[in-house]
């Protein structure tokens, strides 16, 4: 569930939000819908274990999921359970108008590849998306898919940012370590 919904927000509602549109909550399901179908076929069929199966080669379709692996494959129940989640994630994120309006108002950058060095360790980071804004304020979005969104995600957004501001990034104006820390913004947006 949480991959798809990575999917189609990292995609579609990012495409969405940089034409500054109102975002089109049924484009983001029907977009979600194929992936599932997609993947909930190649799961189903237990492809993962086919000779000479080349996982590139599947894109978005492939899906190895543990019950199936295990013997034990999902009935439709828990599969509608699933679907209805994924759904409800994503008319969540829509609904998010203040967030929306912030996002759109920025240069968005989708999961973006980071990295530092710190003496002997490397450290990397892939958040789901940084806003650069005019001011060059930031802001660093975390994606969160959780049916009841118990666990904060404060040190996972504090590492990226740490680990932005520590190893630059080639599509910001000004290096990240110029930014006062008061102008980065960390959100954890439950779906």
């Amino acid at each position: 569930r949480g991959s798809i919904v990575d999917k189609v927000v990292s995609t579609t509602l990012v495409e969405q939000l940089k034409r500054k549109r109102p975002v089109d909550a049924d484009a983001l399901v029907a977009r979600a819908r194929v992936l599932y179908d997609g993947q909930r076929e190649f799961a189903l069929r237990h492809r993962v274990r086919e000779p000479d199966l080349r996982v590139g080669q599947h894109g978005d379709t492939f899906a190895a999921w543990h019950d199936v692996e295990y013997g034990a494959a999902p009935d439709e129940a828990t599969l509608d359970a699933l679907w209805n989640d994924i759904e409800k994630s994503l008319r969540t994120a829509a609904s998010m108008h203040d967030l929306i309006a912030s996002l759109q108002a920025a240069k968005l950058v989708a999961q973006p590849r980071l990295s530092c060095d710190l003496g002997l360790l490397k450290v990397a980071a892939n958040p789901d998306v940084v806003a650069i804004y005019p001011d060059n304020g930031l802001r660093i979005v975390d994606w969160k898919v959780h049916a009841f969104g118990l666990r904060a995600a404060k040190q996972q957004l504090t590492v990226y940012a740490g680990v932005l501001c520590a190893g630059g990034a080639p599509w910001l104006s000004v290096p990240p370590s110029q930014v006062p820390l008061e102008r980065i913004t960390l959100t954890e947006a439950q779906l």
